[in-house]
Parts: C-alpha cells; structure tokens; sequence
C-alpha cells in the first residue's frame, strides 16, 4: 500500500541506538525507525512528520518530513478506502476518456435489479466527480437500441468494433482503471460529448 504523511512521535536513542517511534494518536504501539532515517537533533518525546506505508507484516516509515503536510495551504490529502488518492498523468479523466471500469450491468433485458452483475470492461467517461465518475459501458454487440456504434473504435484504443451504450452509470474512482484511449473528434460529435 502506498506510504501517506503521518504524525509520529520518537523515542531513544535505545541502548543499541536504534530510535522508535509511534502514532502520534498512540494507535499501533512502538515499531523501530529505520537506519538511516533518524536525525541526529531528535530527542525523546519530538512530535515529526513521517511517510508511513503499512504492510502486513505492520507499519514502516519510508521517509522523514513531507512537504505536502509541512506548507500550509496545500491542498489535503484524497482519502479512498482509507488510502491516499492521486490521480497520475496517464489517469487524467475527463469526458470522452476510454479507460477500463467496473461496470454493473443487466445480464438479460428487462432483468430487475437484483439480476444485475458487474464487470470490468471499457467504458467512456461522461463526467468526472471527486469521488465517482458517470461512466457509458462499451460492448461489443450491439443490443438492439441500447447504444451507438463508433466510427473510430481503434483511436478508442479498443480490439474491435464497438458499441457505446446511451445510458449512464456512476463508479467510484477506485473501479476506473486504465485509461485505453479517447473517442475521436467524430464520435465525441456523434454521441454528444
């Protein structure tokens, strides 16, 4: 899992001179601070900032200091699923992005609800939250008046032709994966983007 700023407080040096440190919430008792990443000037009791990566075998500090909690004014940390988010420059969403999504779906037409099922496949971004993004699945069938077929399914970075549905559906962040491609200028035309 990724490392997020955290608060610590150290303790030591040991007889050993190994340091220690622990939440500054006192969650998760005493775990040692690595070699390398004590300083010098510490004493028992300072209150620091620590990138924290928790695994399984328990927390690790992977570096001292984070300039993202240090300056004031930056911009707080997005939290999915207790994790820091950060949206890198190959996942830049934005209506007509094809990325892969975990999309629900109805297994035969007319199905209720509850015959629904979910799958990761392609799907083209309508509109982007902070938490969700509306979605329009991407088939490879064309189930008779449930979408629009694209002119230029290769630019969309997908293996065949390839149907757009017309309605929409809202997933969280954390179900986009990849983004695949971009709708051309003909078909962002042709299904309103």
């Amino acid at each position: 899992m990724g490392a997020r700023p955290t608060k610590i407080v150290v303790s030591g040096p040991d007889p050993r001179g190994l340091w220690h440190w622990r939440h500054h919430d006192g969650a998760e008792g005493y775990h040692e601070v690595p070699a390398g990443l004590a300083d010098p000037d510490w004493k028992s009791g300072t209150v620091v900032t620590a990138r924290v990566a928790h695994h399984h075998g328990g927390p690790i500090i992977v570096a001292i200091g984070n300039s993202s909690v240090d300056q004031p004014g930056d911009a707080p940390t997005l939290l999915v699923n207790g994790e820091p988010f950060e949206v890198s420059a190959e996942r830049y969403l934005e209506p007509g992005v094809v990325v892969t999504a975990v999309v629900r779906y109805r297994q035969n037409a007319g199905a209720q609800d509850g015959e629904s099922e979910a799958k990761r496949r392609p799907a083209v971004v309508v509109d982007v939250g902070p938490l969700t993004v509306s979605v329009r699945g991407v088939f490879s069938r064309n189930t008779e008046g449930r979408g629009q077929r694209l002119r230029d399914w290769q630019e969309a970075g997908l293996h065949s032709g390839s149907v757009v549905e017309h309605d929409e559906t809202i997933v969280s962040r954390g179900d986009v994966g990849e983004v695949i491609g971009r709708l051309s200028d003909v078909d962002r035309r042709r299904l309103g983007f």
